[in-house]
């Protein structure tokens, strides 16, 4: 519930899980990405590799 979290830094955690239908729909709604993990293992996963991606180096763009 990362997005959750951010969305609603004031609201008690424990409301999250009925929040969060309500946020996918309307990222849904409106084209917004709405990136999530079933499970906290796939999560992780998910974050390991984008570390990665991100601790290398950018491609370069050879103009023509």
């Amino acid at each position: 519930f990362q997005v959750e979290h951010h969305l609603f830094s004031k609201v008690c955690s424990v409301h999250y899980p009925q929040i969060h239908p309500l946020v996918r729909s309307i990222a849904h709604k409106h084209g917004v990405p709405y990136n999530e993990a079933p499970t906290f293992r796939q999560a992780v996963i998910s974050h390991i590799h984008m570390l990665d991606r991100l601790g290398k180096p950018p491609l370069k763009v050879v103009s023509g």
